[in-house]
């Protein structure tokens, strides 16, 4: 995850700004950019094999495991969780609960897949020893990234308790407070430290410009369905509040006055 975009930034921050300066022009081949790297055998702006070898890796197979883990990593967490948000509000019936854990699960699936390659980024790029976890200026981003991806790990355990109590007792309970903090935490702070990936590791315009589109979307959908749902959950929960003192044994939760779309 971070540590894709890790990459990226190494790449373009540390070796074209110290590289460049000690040997400008060394992986060039004609096609220069003003900035002593050439646009290269394989377009990616490092140049050929020399430069390959001077730094201790593959700039071609780093890049498209960057690639990669950013493609993974943004459909997980602009995409798949907040979609799988809104499921567990707008679809009724029992199983909603049930559709909404098989999303966030492929989700977490792909998370764990791009967390994977940005650690393995991290393991293969190094600049004179130099891990890109020690490189100040971009490391918030992987660092990050396995902070979302450690804490991601209990979210599906609190889901469940969250289901199971709320099944017993009828009204969110701790566990449930605890799972849709996180989530809510989670999702954007995720977007967010994705953004700062395209922002470290120098992508194009038209990434990043698809990116904040798509992000603004389903963000934008995600809280807007949130707010209603809570705001409808309130409502319903402050009549049956009213009209329990006359009905004290016809108690009806809010759960189960709202349906599904105030599940969780």
């Amino acid at each position: 995850m971070g540590a894709t975009t890790l990459t990226l930034i190494s790449l373009a921050a540390f070796a074209s700004s110290g590289v460049a300066q000690q040997f400008p022009g060394v992986p060039g081949n004609g096609n220069g950019n003003g900035n002593g790297f050439g646009n290269g055998n394989g377009g990616n702006g490092f140049g050929g094999g020399n430069f390959n070898n001077f730094v201790g890796f593959n700039i071609q197979e780093a890049m498209h495991t960057r690639r990669i883990h950013g493609i993974l990593a943004t459909i997980a967490f602009v995409i798949v969780f907040p979609v799988g948000s809104i499921a567990m509000r707008i679809i009724p019936g029992r199983f909603s609960w049930l559709l909404h854990a098989l999303i966030q699960m492929a989700g977490f699936v792909l998370y764990i897949a791009a967390a994977a390659l940005g650690i393995k980024l991290t393991q293969d790029v190094r600049f004179g020893g130099t891990s890109l976890f020690e490189i100040s200026t971009i490391n918030f981003h992987p660092i990050i990234g396995l902070v979302i991806l450690a804490v991601f790990f209990f979210q599906p355990i609190f889901g469940y308790i969250h289901h199971i109590q709320f099944k017993k007792y009828g009204v969110r309970q701790t566990w449930s407070h605890i799972h849709l903090a996180i989530g809510r935490l989670l999702i954007p702070l995720g977007i967010i430290n994705g953004g700062l990936g395209l922002y470290i590791s120098n992508s194009p315009k038209e990434f990043k410009i698809v990116y904040a589109i798509l992000a603004a979307v389903f963000g934008i959908a995600w809280i807007f369905v949130a707010v209603i749902s809570e705001s409808r959950r309130t409502v319903v929960s402050a009549s049956v509040s009213y009209w329990a003192p006359l009905r004290p044994r016809r108690g009806v939760t809010a759960e189960a006055a709202t349906g599904s779309f105030m599940a969780a």
